[in-house]
């Protein structure tokens, strides 16, 4: 769904806030269980949020995907009750960079595609939504359904013009823009609204969920799913789910994210070769190797900075394995946890010393006796979200003076002493803030309404 604005291309790794690693109960093998496994995939999925696999994967399905179904036009889909559509032009709806920012800002959720056809031979125009999922799981009917499809255009067309504009420019022909034109202004016409469609990978997880929420009916019990599926929170009104599984060798989906070769290295402790894996299988370990690479750069992220976004972890991983000798992968992610959770009282004391010295209740009193309105009204608003702007100041005068004691080749523990020495610097700093901030609000003050006479 595009309700998320696009990430940006800084560097990743960990925020000194959020240093620490989700762990499992216990660390698994995830060759011993089948591609239908539920703890299997939960257990690659967790190990995989220490480097945002989940994120890696989506943003590379919707690229991928989109490649694959260009290849596949004309496509059939079936759209229930005997009917199929021949879908010939697709429409990207964030096609744009700003798409996406722009429609979350206006809190408006669109697909990721619309799949333009006729139905069978009456000729007759079918818009049919679309979204990706890499797994199907993650996926609820009501996203693409075509009362949200019919509700949301007239909203784009209205509170997001450019959107709307760059879909109209991709229609194929005169017919589709006027289509689109009368379904941006609240109408459906002669035209096919059906409900929408998923685009999944082609694997066997995924076939598994595919047969499995097909035609749940109502009441029906499911078994375990992940957890925070839609489907286990629908039992009661069914989950009728409508899906295309798109086949796509291993290496094309994955092949390209950071984590695949150390992938193969985990895999290749638990004498598995990638190459020969089916997709699920594939995936799983790529998310192990994926989270690998994450943990890597939380352990070696240096204090109050962060690791290029192109670091190669090889080196950091052959010192690990020299030390560790696993005899499985499971063993690896283990003994990297354990070193990542050590490294904890650096980031405490790292947390700390990014505080701002002046807390918010301080702030807040400085404000007051400075004769500024904190408690209601929009003005006293303005002066509490002030706080916020302290400290960014102070975190961007002590990441600057860590920039500098790196750049002397000072050690972590240097660095943070060094920092903690200055604590009475950054007070005297932050009050100076503070002094230029209350003269500022001061000035930006309505003023009160005179009184009537």
């Amino acid at each position: 769904m595009r309700q998320k604005p696009s990430p940006s291309g800084k560097a990743r790794g960990p925020s000194p806030s959020k240093p620490t690693l989700p762990l499992p109960p216990r660390f698994l093998t995830i060759a011993d269980f089948p591609g239908t496994s539920v703890q299997a995939e939960e257990y690659s999925r967790l190990i995989g949020a220490w480097g945002e696999a989940s994120a890696l994967i989506g943003r590379r399905w919707e690229e991928l995907g989109l490649t694959l179904l260009e290849k596949r036009l004309p496509w059939s889909v079936p759209l229930g009750a005997g009917r199929t559509a021949t879908i010939t032009h697709l429409i990207s709806v964030d096609a744009g960079p700003d798409a996406g920012p722009a429609l979350h800002a206006a809190g408006v959720s669109a697909p990721d595609l619309l799949l333009l056809g006729t139905l069978g031979r009456s000729g007759r125009l079918v818009i049919q939504a679309a979204d990706f999922k890499a797994s199907l799981d993650t996926a609820n009917p009501q996203q693409v359904s075509a009362a949200r499809l019919a509700g949301n255009l007239p909203r784009i067309a209205s509170e997001v013009p450019d959107v709307a504009a760059a879909i109209l420019a991709q229609a194929p022909s005169a017919a589709y823009r006027e289509a689109l034109t009368v379904l941006m202004a609240g109408n459906v016409g002669s035209t096919i609204v059906p409900e929408g469609i998923f685009i999944a990978p082609d694997s066997a997880f995924n076939r598994w969920l595919h047969t499995l929420l097909a035609n749940v009916r109502p009441g029906v019990r499911l078994p375990r799913l992940p957890r925070g599926a839609p489907a286990t929170r629908s039992r009661n009104d069914g989950f009728q789910l409508l899906a295309h599984l798109e086949p796509v060798a291993p290496a094309t989906m994955l092949g390209t994210l950071e984590g695949w070769s150390e992938a193969g290295q985990l895999a290749a402790l638990d004498r598995q070769r990638l190459a020969a894996a089916e997709l699920t299988v594939a995936e799983r370990y790529w998310r192990l190797g994926a989270g690998l690479y994450g943990a890597l750069r939380t352990f070696y992220r240096p204090v109050l900075a962060q690791l290029p976004a192109a670091w190669d972890a090889t080196p950091a991983l052959d010192r690990l394995v020299r030390r560790v000798r696993p005899t499985a992968a499971a063993a690896l992610l283990s003994a990297l946890a354990r070193a990542v959770e050590q490294r904890r009282p650096q980031w405490d004391r790292e947390k700390e010393v990014l505080r701002c010295p002046v807390g918010f209740r301080a702030w807040l009193r400085c404000a007051e006796q400075a004769g500024l309105e904190v408690e209601t009204g929009e003005f006293a608003g303005i002066v509490r979200r002030k706080h916020g702007s302290l400290a960014a100041s102070h975190r961007e005068r002590v990441t600057a003076a860590a920039r500098q004691l790196h750049q002397q080749r000072q050690t972590n523990r240097q660095v943070l002493t060094a920092l903690e020495a200055r604590s009475s610097e950054w007070l005297a700093a932050t009050d100076t803030d503070i002094t230029t901030a209350l003269a500022q609000l001061q000035e930006e003050e309505p003023a009160e309404p005179s009184a009537e006479t």
